[in-house]
């Protein structure tokens, strides 16, 4: 009850997604330091790197959307998702301890509606335009 219905990973999935977002968002910072760049947000690296990883806008928007649901779904039973979902903005603070809940999608208040909102302003940035 309260979990997520749609497409979902599996928790094994969604923790090797995890080890690869960890180990690009390394690299990415040690570039970006070496650079003298400013670094890319979390959650802002973390569609940068969905969208390298499966390529177009709507694949990678149907992948978040996959991965939220997974983060909301298995955060109860992992502090290692649960800690992820709240790195990359998947979680509210207030759910850092508790189980991420995901409210019913379409509802304007859902966590999921929100970060694709998040992502819809971050392709409107010069970050977003740069990984095209």
């Amino acid at each position: 009850k309260g979990r997520y219905r749609g497409a979902v990973m599996s928790q094994r999935s969604l923790l090797s997604l995890i080890d690869e977002y960890y180990n690009a968002k390394i690299d990415s910072d040690e570039n970006e330091d070496r650079e003298k760049n400013e670094r890319i947000s979390p959650h802002h690296f973390f569609y940068e790197f969905l969208l390298h990883k499966y390529g177009t806008k709507s694949q990678t928007d149907e992948k978040v959307r996959e991965v939220v649901a997974a983060i909301h779904n298995s955060s109860k039973d992992s502090f290692v998702v649960r800690t992820f979902g709240r790195f990359i903005g998947a979680c509210r603070p207030s759910e850092y301890l508790a189980p991420c809940r995901l409210n019913k999608i379409g509802k304007s208040n859902s966590i999921l509606n929100s970060y694709l909102d998040a992502i819809k302003t971050f392709r409107r940035s010069k970050v977003g335009k740069k990984v095209s």
